[in-house]
């Protein structure tokens, strides 16, 4: 995914209730609920995501 940001939502103790009333743009999103994901779930989705490490140096 070069040039594109991914974003990952963690819901953690919140609903999606709670999500649609504090901000409702996630709410259509792809999200991991840890109250429905375990820990390694949500660690084996982080390691498929890609990752471009950029240098702030020049």
């Amino acid at each position: 995914m070069v040039g594109k940001n991914c974003v990952l939502p963690i819901w953690h103790n919140i609903s999606k209730d709670e999500v649609t009333q504090h901000s409702p743009s996630l709410v259509g999103r792809l999200a991991l609920n840890t109250s429905t994901h375990s820990k390694q779930e949500i660690i084996d989705q982080l390691k498929k995501m890609p990752i471009e490490i950029k240098s702030s140096s020049t």
